[in-house]
């Protein structure tokens, strides 16, 4: 963690600095307060100075594929792709998802297979939603929790994910565990003396705006390939 401290300040002074590509077309941020807070704030400005305008983010906090219900993307969605041509969609989701899903009148339990079925073809519809028209979309997996429940149901979660999204080429999944935690463990810093960096909120779950130039830096290299 010392190495990616301190490699940080380099990257953010180079790699984010000079403008290219920037015949791309537009792009589009979307998730919950994991991607409203911290991250989609400087990953805007980020593709901006890459690749151009228009960057749009329409992150809503407390939403999920689950309780659809509260919050419908699917059809939110529908309606900002037919309002603009993205080339590229970033997703950040699934921190609210930790839940009993309600479904043709019957609670299925977290973690339990009907909710694994529910949730995977849940996912693959919001998938080819995405990436209909030839988009590339970049899917941001969920960071470890402080706490320990939360945690192991995040786990699960991504391991959810990554496992479904791979059905799906157009998808590309980008994990943050090699970069923004200790060793796949939870921590609200990393680095040492002048180069730590606090990269969690005190709430133990969203990212600090100091991490979310280190998830720019992982999309961008994405993005570049």
């Amino acid at each position: 963690m010392r190495c990616l401290a301190a490699a940080l300040f380099v990257y953010i002074g180079s790699a984010l600095a000079a403008p290219i590509h920037r015949d791309r077309g537009g792009t589009l941020l979307i998730g919950d307060s994991m991607m409203r807070v911290g991250v989609g704030p400087v990953l805007r400005r980020a593709i901006e100075e890459q690749f151009g305008p228009p960057v749009d983010l329409k992150a809503k906090a407390s939403t999920g594929l689950v309780r659809s219900d509260f919050y419908d993307w699917p059809n939110a969605i529908s309606k900002l792709l037919q309002a603009r041509s993205y080339h590229s969609v970033i997703m950040m989701i699934g921190a609210n998802d930790c839940q009993a899903i309600s479904e043709d009148g019957k609670i299925h339990k977290f973690g339990t297979t009907s909710w694994k079925d529910i949730y995977a073809k849940r996912l693959l519809t919001m998938a080819d939603q995405l990436c209909s028209g030839g988009r590339k979309v970049y899917w941001i997996t969920l960071p470890p929790m402080r706490l320990g429940g939360f945690n192991r149901r995040i786990k699960q979660l991504n391991a959810l994910m990554k496992g479904t999204l791979a059905l799906r080429p157009c998808i590309k999944i980008l994990n943050l565990d090699r970069t923004l935690s200790n060793s796949g463990n939870y921590t609200s810093h990393i680095g040492t003396g002048k180069h730590r960096i606090k990269i969690r909120e005190a709430d133990g779950i969203h990212f600090t705006g100091k991490a979310g130039e280190l998830v720019s830096r992982i999309v961008i290299e994405s993005m570049n390939r």
